[in-house]
């Protein structure tokens, strides 16, 4: 898919200050143990026992796929792909249609300005996008996820698991192989600025193995 390196216009401040930053996980089993009303334990209660585990469940749920972002986001840009890449830096989640439309840039070297829906479509009969996948345009998006997309995009293969199985957490392994993905689970979200980093080195990684060819595609200006 991507043979040329493509170009979002990632600023390599943005990059750099974007690339880190892992989700904070549940609280531990030890705060379960001790933080009961009154100061006693849970295990001196044992109705205790059925609400801690209700309330773990309720902890846990934001982690599933259709999580959602806040309302009142403004519109995603579907001109540029530099205003496109600057409304990322600034969410502190990634969702599914701004990551869509910056995977179709990467691999097609230009924006999709039509519908969310029919650019997942697009991307699902091409394969960039996981078959039965149901993204919505405000779904948060995963690492493995976000690895999925790039690796499919770029067509970055190597590792076996990755090449026979095609499953998101060996395509999120694989980035981090490679040094472009840094630390973190695959089954948690993105931030913005952790996707506009991945992008970035994403982008020098094809730039380094294309040297002999082409020059990068710059889409729009930098912001």
């Amino acid at each position: 898919m991507c043979s040329r390196p493509r170009s979002l216009g990632v600023p390599r401040a943005i990059g750099a200050r974007g690339y880190s930053g892992a989700n904070s996980g549940p609280p531990s089993q030890a705060w379960f143990a001790t933080a009961a009303p009154g100061g006693r334990r849970f295990q001196q209660n044992r109705y205790w026992a059925p609400v801690t585990c209700c309330a773990a469940l309720l902890l846990l749920l934001p982690s599933c796929h259709t999580a959602r972002r806040a309302p009142g986001q403004p519109p995603v840009p579907a001109q540029s792909g530099a205003e496109l890449v600057q409304y990322i830096a600034d969410q502190p989640y990634l969702t599914a249609e701004p990551a869509c439309r910056a995977i179709h840039i990467l691999a097609k070297g230009e924006p999709f300005v039509g519908e969310f829906d029919t650019l997942r479509e697009k991307l699902r009969a091409e394969g960039l996008i996981g078959r039965h996948w149901q993204l919505q345009p405000d779904q948060l998006v995963t690492r493995g996820q976000a690895g999925f997309m790039i690796c499919r995009a770029c067509d970055i293969r190597g590792g076996l698991n990755w090449s026979l199985t095609g499953l998101e957490r060996y395509a999120w392994r694989e980035l981090q192989h490679r040094r472009i993905a840094g630390e973190g689970s695959e089954s948690g979200f993105v931030s913005g600025g952790e996707f506009v980093g991945l992008l970035a080195r994403v982008e020098e990684h094809l730039r380094k193995q294309s040297l002999h060819t082409s020059p990068p595609v710059e889409i729009g200006d930098r912001p």
